[in-house]
């Protein structure tokens, strides 16, 4: 022992543990991994059977889970007027988007309530046209008018002439146009006709 005095073999101590201090830190490290490399091995091992064994428990229970979220989803009452407060404001904002760009008026009665108007099918047969391309009526086809880029043949009519149109072939304000006289080419709005 170099210091027979225990307060300079302390000092002694306390330098050498302040110059040799990362070559300590490395030896501690080494001399631990070598102790413990094989339960840090059985570690490994064992966290990536659990990652697996989690993997393949999701895939195989896909419907089961995804059941389960949707019915704790649906349960819940905020998080249900969460969505349907965002489904509402993301409904008027298509309406919003088909209706600048088809019109804002009634193309019949000039009706500009938007709550009063719809897209017709200038051509006639707009349920059949739905059915085919697979979609239901109101903010679906309003979507899907978007998604095509605004396709001609559509006009807009509030829903009075829509319904009679439908119904009768003809909009009442259109037949008491033709009441007193015989329909000629000028009495046509042929803007309507051919989606001006």
């Amino acid at each position: 022992m170099p210091y027979a005095d225990p307060e300079k073999r302390r000092q002694y101590q306390r330098d050498w543990q302040e110059k040799n201090r990362l070559k300590m830190r490395a030896y501690s490290r080494k001399s631990y991994y070598k102790r413990h490399e094989a339960e840090l091995e059985r570690s490994r091992k064992r966290n990536a059977e659990s990652k697996q064994y989690i993997r393949d428990w999701h895939q195989a229970n896909k419907a089961r889970r995804m059941k389960r979220v949707i019915e704790r989803y649906q349960s819940d009452d905020a998080v249900r007027a969460m969505r349907n407060q965002h489904m509402k404001a993301s409904n008027a904002k298509v309406r919003n988007e088909v209706f600048d760009h088809y019109g804002r008026r009634c193309a019949c009665c000039g009706e500009s309530e938007l709550a009063f108007l719809s897209i017709d099918h200038e051509a006639g047969g707009g349920n059949q046209h739905r059915k085919s391309i697979g979609i239901k009526a109101g903010v679906h086809f309003y979507r899907w008018l978007r998604k095509q880029g605004f396709p001609t043949g559509y006009r807009v009519l509030c829903h009075n002439c829509n319904m009679a149109t439908g119904f009768y072939g003809v909009c009442p304000h259109q037949r008491e146009q033709f009441a007193t006289k015989a329909p000629t080419l000028s009495d046509f709005d042929l803007s309507m006709v051919i989606g001006l």
